[in-house]
């Protein structure tokens, strides 16, 4: 039978179980319940999913993750000739700039002087309200870390964003905090992301609501009730920015 670590990543990290795995050519993989799994062949990534993620970008950003449990399974039948994904030590090295990027930007507070033409860039700068955090304007555009982080920078250092506030690193603090909290509560079904979506639109916090319907698809993808929810949702936070 295969056998499993199990732990918390606020102890050790998922760089080092990577590390570890590596170091013991484990054939198993690494999940976080509910979140994310990567799949190991002899100690190297081979596949990864996130959410909606998958493949390299996954990879990065369950190596992000820095809260919440984890489980290795080593022991497991796998096809050897599955091909890495990533190189370990690349992918660890990749990981940290991406943390240290997101503990620098993460208390600012910007707003838009241009609106960009990208999609992403433009749920990002949608989100900016010149008083929200970096952290907090992810939260709202409901946009992986992975996939915010360089376009940030990049609008930042093209003057595309500007700060519009000081950092608050204490709001910032919280938000760790809060997902700190939500990682440690472990998957939740897709009933109770419903009901939390539903007040959410009562309180007037669309972009909550629709990060929560959201993933409530992701969990049931052929439920027409929460694709109507999720689409009037929208709709709301589309009129309420405009």
């Amino acid at each position: 039978m295969p056998e499993a670590l199990q732990g918390d990543l606020a102890w050790v990290s998922m760089g080092s179980l990577l590390q570890l795995a590596e170091s013991e050519a484990t054939c198993g993989h690494v999940e976080l319940p509910g979140i994310a799994r990567v799949d190991l062949v002899n100690g190297r990534p081979v596949g990864a999913s996130f959410g909606s993620l998958d493949g390299w970008p996954a990879l990065l950003q369950a190596l992000l993750q820095r809260a919440g449990s984890f489980r290795m399974v080593a022991g497991e039948k796998v096809d050897a000739a599955s091909r890495p994904i990533a190189d370990t030590g690349m992918a660890i090295l990749e990981g940290c700039r991406l943390i240290d990027e997101l503990d620098r930007i993460g208390p600012m507070r910007l707003r838009a002087v241009r609106q960009p033409d990208d999609p992403l860039r433009r749920s990002l700068t949608d989100a900016m309200n010149g008083d929200r955090t970096v952290l907090e304007v992810i939260r709202y555009a409901d946009v992986a870390e992975v996939k915010a982080i360089d376009p940030l920078i990049a609008m930042l250092e093209g003057g595309d964003v500007v700060e519009a506030a000081p950092p608050d690193r204490a709001r910032a603090e919280e938000v760790r905090l809060r997902e700190a909290e939500e990682a440690a509560e472990g998957p939740i079904d897709a009933d109770t992301l419903i009901d939390r979506a539903r007040a959410a639109v009562r309180a007037r916090d669309l972009h909550a609501a629709v990060r929560l319907f959201r993933r409530a698809l992701e969990q049931r993808p052929g439920d027409r009730l929460v694709a109507q929810n999720l689409q009037r949702a929208e709709l709301m936070l589309a009129q309420s920015t405009t």
